[in-house]
């Protein structure tokens, strides 16, 4: 099969498997490099926040146990919402309700969670 023939390898240059192919994990590679790459210089902070909740949106309870070991000491409230499985709004709504499954730092409008007790709740070791 010819790369114009198949609009999945097409649509997504680089990285391919052998044989031009994308495989899942080429896809999940990518979605998760999505979370930690900068956007671009040109995009609006609207822009730049809705690219990164769809990334989070496709990873919603799929987080691999390397990634989630790979976080930094706090994560913000969204990523900490996406690893749990719910939207964004549901974890804003748990955290102004003071029911958030994980332990909160609020930082004027803002909350961080820790990551140390975010792993403890999914019984993953650091």
């Amino acid at each position: 099969m010819n790369l114009a023939s198949d609009p999945l390898a097409a649509a997504t240059p680089g990285g391919r498997a052998e044989g031009g192919r994308v495989t899942a994990a080429d896809l999940d590679s990518r979605r998760l490099a999505n979370l930690t790459t900068p956007p671009a210089p040109h995009l609006t902070r609207a822009e730049a926040r809705r690219i990164r909740r769809a990334a989070l949106a496709e990873l919603r309870g799929r987080w691999p146990i390397d990634r989630l070991r790979a976080l930094p000491a706090t994560t913000d409230l969204a990523t900490a919402g996406s690893i749990l499985g719910m939207a964004e709004d549901k974890a804003r709504e748990l955290a102004r309700a003071g029911d958030f499954p994980a332990p909160l730092i609020r930082h004027g409008d803002r909350y961080v969670v820790p990551t140390r007790p975010l792993l403890a709740l999914l019984g993953i070791d650091r």
